[in-house]
């Protein structure tokens, strides 16, 4: 086991969280208005359990006026002639809020969960995949105060956290105040490279390294060497140094309950108050093999161009051997008990580049090709429990200026019922020069590409 010398720092809120996880999914779950067992807004087909009938796709019940439904949920009402009572909503929080395995769609709550009459929970789902038509389903934005040339970002319940370009600066809009704060400052002396952002519940943890090369005359590549790995408190408060390594670089892949999870010089080790602890269970991975961390597992590809179908292996952080999880034919992005990956065919006249998803269910094994706009999708995809979103453009197309061509679509498919979706932004358009950075539950951030700024697009 090797080990280098860190920074102490403690992370006293990861037991107690990793406890107060495991109380909460061994005991059961509720909604405001509903137990957990009803069924009411299960997806259907034909039939349903616990006396519902199907209406329109949902477990419901028939009725005359609004009286009839509270019993059901407090926020139900007569829904037009043949749909019953219904829930609606504006977005996926109005519907969780109520029953956490509602969903918004098309402006009702609906179950998250297969059909209630399917055969099988584990037959896969038939989605109509290939290109489509999206459906268009409005939103809105704001925009990040003071966050000015953004490296990179990270978010959660509690706000959104970025590196500063050059300076690795750390800054937060946190909660609902009005402006972001700095919550490092730095005393380097010189510009640095962002290398990665993660959060806990109580805790920034990023990492940096020298200046990246300019070109030209420089030939562009990784930058320099030392590696360094910083905490500092969500709340503000001193900045620890973790780690520094003199002769290799660090990236940042996970925070879990044993401690910060780090890529170094091709090998990956659990930073702690002890020091960093060598996985040698884990074989030397190379980050074009898409390595990723997910649930408590590594996931690489054992092919670095991902042109040809490949393997999808995993191995525990905990120990064990690696496996294969299944074949994919592209980069992938794996969470949420799902692996997709993304395949690329160029059609011509028009020239096209088509990028398609698909969708491996860790539980089922099922393989489900998802729908698109028959167009490319960019590098990132941000994917939560519900759907997948990317920026649907031609990436062979010719433009002189393609940060000033017409809009790019926002779009998603929810990864349950396969509908895809094209999100008009209020007030912002999207290119393609806009970045998908970071989010959270109900947002998605993007970077705006004149300021490099974050603007906070809500979920619908």
């Amino acid at each position: 086991m090797a080990k280098y010398q860190v920074g102490k720092h403690k992370r006293g809120g990861w037991l107690s969280a990793l406890m107060a996880l495991v109380i909460v999914a061994c005991g059961e779950t509720t909604s405001p208005d509903n137990g957990s067992e009803t069924h009411f807004l299960f997806r259907c087909s034909e039939s349903c359990d616990q006396g519902f009938e199907c209406l329109s796709g949902a477990c419901t019940e028939n009725c005359e006026a609004d009286a009839d439904c509270s019993e059901l949920d407090q926020a139900a009402v007569c829904a037009d002639p043949g749909e019953g009572c219904r829930v609606f909503c504006d977005s996926d929080a109005d519907c969780s809020a109520r029953n956490e395995s509602w969903e918004c769609e098309a402006g009702q709550c609906i179950s998250t969960k297969p059909p209630i009459d399917s055969p099988s929970a584990l037959e896969c789902p038939l989605f109509e995949g290939g290109v489509q038509d999206p459906a268009e389903r409005a939103t809105t934005q704001d925009a990040i105060p003071s966050s000015d040339d953004v490296a990179l970002a990270v978010a959660d319940d509690t706000g959104v956290f970025w590196q500063v370009r050059d300076s690795g600066d750390v800054r937060a809009f946190v909660g609902s105040g009005s402006e972001s704060v700095l919550l490092t400052p730095r005393t380097l002396d010189q510009t640095v490279t962002a290398m990665g952002i993660l959060t806990d519940e109580t805790t920034v943890y990023f990492a940096d390294a020298g200046p990246s090369p300019m070109s030209p005359p420089a030939e562009p590549g990784p930058p320099p060497p030392p590696g360094r790995l910083y905490a500092v408190p969500k709340a503000g408060g001193p900045v620890q140094l973790l780690l520094e390594l003199d002769d290799a670089l660090i990236t940042p892949l996970s925070v879990t309950a044993e401690g910060v999870v780090i890529e170094s010089d091709g090998r990956l080790y659990v930073v702690t108050d002890e020091g960093a602890e060598l996985l040698e269970h884990i074989p030397p991975l190379s980050p074009s093999q898409g390595l990723q961390v997910a649930d408590g597992r590594v996931y690489w590809s054992d092919w670095s161009s991902l042109r040809e179908p490949t393997e999808l292996f995993a191995v525990d952080l905990a120990g064990g051997e690696p496996e294969v999880v299944t074949e994919i034919n592209g980069s992938f992005i794996v969470g949420h008990g799902r692996v997709l990956w993304k395949t690329e065919t160029v059609v011509e006249d028009p020239l096209v580049l088509v990028e398609e998803l698909f969708m491996f269910d860790l539980d089922t094994g099922c393989v489900t090709e998802l729908p698109s706009r028959g167009e490319s999708m960019g590098s990132t995809l941000m994917l939560d429990a519900r759907h997948v979103y990317w920026k649907s453009f031609n990436a062979l197309g010719s433009s002189e200026d393609a940060c000033n061509t017409p809009p790019t679509p926002l779009t998603r498919v929810n990864l349950t019922t396969g509908s895809l979706e094209e999100l008009p932004v209020e007030g912002f358009d999207v290119t393609v020069c806009t970045d998908l950075m970071a989010q959270s539950d109900d947002k998605l951030y993007m970077r705006n590409w004149q300021a490099q700024s974050l603007v906070a697009i809500d979920k619908p």
